[in-house]
């Protein structure tokens, strides 16, 4: 095999810029790379730099003789920047790693970043041997700021050759800080990226200018068979700082996310003004078949911060999450978290809603202040099924936690709401100043199935917490009372039409 050394130099190993460098191939170099493959010996700046509309361009290929190794440079790998630079590829590469894609040699800042309104360039493709292994960076695997319409598919980023072990990234696998219809992953057979064993996120989402994208098709803080966990230090999924409108999964199997074996959450909402993501279709806090734990150590999906109007699952079965394994399913707190919905989730159970995965504490704790979610909904196909822990299915908690709406779940059942699958301490918990939240209500479709606890159906503790509403439910087979008023005062709460 015959490899091009451009090492060393004061400037880019290799620029393409103007609007005539279009359809040129480069293949076979190494980029910062020493000619014994295991140090670096850097670039001033890039390993390659496209700019000013240079387009159409292929850096690598989808066979190993064409595979380009941009490690060691001061900056990125790859530089791709302004508006009129497009349909380049970038295929097969090592970007951050040694020769043998085993070790880190690592780029200065990330292996590609994509910016300046740069859009329509593809990282990595559904055929394997497109596959870059983007690991090792000192920042991030790939950057990607203002830009829009790029695909990021089919990669590695955080993980080595072998997808088995982690090649961290010192920040995140992809970072995402600015840009619209950009999609990470997709929906076809071979589109996932691997996203694992970063220092930060396996994905970060962050910005008012990072809308309307899509995370589809990945595995995330797993490896590539999707059995063991590979945690990203920090989670597996951010969105933050204001970033809005994002699409977490989809309706589709191959839109299917698992995220799962992460430190922290599977998804960490962040910042009041993260608002209208979409977070549907996945698998949070299993491996890829649903019915094993890999536990995220603290939450399936995580809003700890006050982040408002997100959603969480949907009415079709296409749009359910399956968030299990986990020590909390569903994590709610802070007076500014506010108007997310949680509808049609299976929480703490397998895919078909048959039998409990190894899950912890509680399905949903809704605490410290937030106010008016809403877990589940009259409409068909809303409720959560909520089952299978040791603790309780839902735990609404603490002073100033209000207008919250727990509606046509299944808690504590199967999926057919026959079957026992209870939850350990209660089915649904209100306590320590808890206020005016229902469960279940007096329109259709308003009223929970609360069954099969050894202990309490519902469990309310403490005097302080009043003037909650407990009405239309079905409410069976507890080891102990359907309602537990214990240290509180029943007059101070609504109880109606108590079944069972």
């Amino acid at each position: 095999r015959r490899v091009l050394f451009r090492s060393g130099f004061d400037w880019n190993g290799i620029t393409l810029i103007y609007l005539d460098a279009t359809n040129n191939s480069i293949a076979g170099c190494w980029l910062g790379l020493a000619a014994t493959g295991t140090n670096a010996a850097p670039n001033a700046y890039q390993g390659i730099f496209l700019a000013a509309g240079a387009s159409g361009n292929i850096i690598g290929g989808t066979n190993a003789l064409a595979r380009n190794v941009l490690s060691g440079n001061s900056q990125y790998g790859v530089f791709i920047t302004d508006s009129n630079t497009t349909g380049n590829f970038v295929l097969g590469n090592y970007l951050g790693t040694d020769a043998s894609g085993s070790n880190a040699v690592a780029n200065g800042k990330s292996g590609v970043i994509i910016g300046g309104g740069a859009g329509g360039n593809t990282i990595g493709g559904t055929n394997a041997l497109a596959r870059n292994i983007l690991s090792g960076n000192t920042e991030f695997g790939v950057y990607l700021t203002n830009t829009t319409d790029n695909i990021i598919s089919g990669n590695y980023l955080g993980v080595n050759v072998t997808g088995a072990a982690a090649l961290a990234n010192q920040k995140s696998g992809v970072a995402l800080y600015g840009g619209t219809q950009n999609l990470i992953g997709g929906t076809a057979t071979g589109a996932g990226n691997v996203l694992s064993g970063n220092g930060n996120y396996g994905v970060d989402i962050r910005n008012p200018v990072a809308n309307g994208n899509f995370v589809q098709g990945n595995l995330i803080g797993l490896g590539a068979g999707g059995t063991n966990g590979i945690a990203n230090t920090l989670g597996g999924v951010l969105l933050a700082g204001g970033a809005q409108s994002n699409t977490i999964g989809g309706t589709v199997a191959g839109a299917r996310n698992v995220i799962s074996g992460n430190i922290q959450a599977g998804v960490f909402f962040n910042d009041p003004n993260t608002s209208g993501n979409l977070i549907e279709g996945n698998y949070v806090g299993t491996d890829i078949t649903g019915t094993n734990a890999v536990p995220n150590t603290l939450a399936g999906i995580y809003l700890p911060y006050g982040t408002p109007d997100n959603v969480i699952g949907g009415t079709t079965p296409g749009a359910r999450n399956v968030i299990s394994g986990n020590y909390y399913g569903v994590y709610l707190a802070s007076p500014a978290t506010a108007g997310n919905v949680v509808e049609g989730n299976y929480i703490g159970v397998t895919p078909d809603g048959t039998h409990a995965v190894g899950s912890a504490f509680t399905g949903v704790i809704i605490f410290a202040g937030a106010t008016n979610n809403t877990i589940g909904g009259t409409a068909a196909e809303a409720g959560n099924l909520i089952s299978g822990f040791w603790g309780y299915g839902v735990y609404i908690s603490g002073t100033g936690t209000s207008g919250n709406l727990v509606q046509g779940n299944i808690i504590g059942a199967d999926h057919t709401g026959t079957n026992a699958l209870g939850n350990g301490y209660a089915n649904v918990l209100l306590q320590l100043g808890a206020t005016n939240n229902v469960i279940g209500g007096t329109g259709a479709g308003a009223g929970n199935v609360i069954a099969f606890s050894p202990q309490a159906g519902v469990l309310l503790l403490n005097a302080e917490t009043t003037n909650n509403a407990i009405r239309w439910n079905s409410i069976f087979s507890n080891g102990l009372l359907g309602i537990n008023f214990s240290n509180t005062a029943p007059v101070s709460n609504h109880v109606g039409f108590l079944a069972g």
